[in-house]
This record gives C-alpha cells, structure tokens and sequence, in this order.
C-alpha cells in the first residue's frame, strides 16, 4: 500500500467514526504524554474498546501519523 492509498483509507475511518467520538479522541491524542500514556492503558485495560486502544498504542509509535490524525480530527471536528 503506498502513502497516498494510506492517507485515503485512514481518512475515511476518521470520517466514518461516529461524530461523538472524535472529540474524545482528538483530546486523548492532544494531552501531554504521560496523561496519553495513561488514558491509553485504560481503554486497554477495559476492553471496551481494545481496537482503538491498539490504534492509539500504533500511534504512539509513529508520532508524524499521529499529528496527521490530530490535524484531521480538528479538521473534522471543526
């Protein structure tokens, strides 16, 4: 998969994600590290949410696909 194709598939999930959530997840991806860190233990922790908890451990690992998806969240939270 190339850069392009990545960037339109990550988009359309932002884009599907219910609208509720993507300022939550905006917050989580926005607050200082340790706070991030710690949030993302949580919904690990729950299991409610285990597949976003895996995207945001992903995300801690590529920190420019991380602020791609925080311009794209503010994008479409407005």
């Amino acid at each position: 998969m190339d850069l392009f194709d990545f960037d339109q598939r990550l988009q359309a999930v932002l884009r599907d994600m219910p609208a509720a959530f993507r300022p939550r997840l905006l917050h989580v991806l926005t607050v200082p590290d340790e706070e991030r860190a710690r949030a993302i233990g949580e919904l690990y922790r729950e299991g409610r949410m285990p597949t976003v908890a895996e995207l945001l451990m992903d995300l801690e690992a590529e920190p420019a696909v991380r602020e791609w998806v925080v311009a794209e969240l503010r994008r479409l939270v407005g």
